[in-house]
């Protein structure tokens, strides 16, 4: 899966998010905002790939 701004919004919406804290919904908004951001600054940046890197090993936790 890739990590986008839009996949996180969906699932922010969905009814799985609402089985989540709080605090882990409001994590997931500010990764959507620093992901948002990235793309503004530097769309073609490898800061993405490099996220979704890091977001594949967090989950294998």
């Amino acid at each position: 899966m890739t990590l986008t701004t839009g996949s996180i919004g969906q699932y922010l919406n969905s009814d799985d998010a609402k089985t989540l804290k709080e605090e882990d919904r409001d994590h997931l908004s500010q990764l959507q905002m620093v992901l948002g951001i990235a793309d503004k600054l530097q769309p073609e940046n490898l800061s993405r790939s490099q996220l979704n890197d890091y977001v594949r090993v967090l989950n294998g936790f």
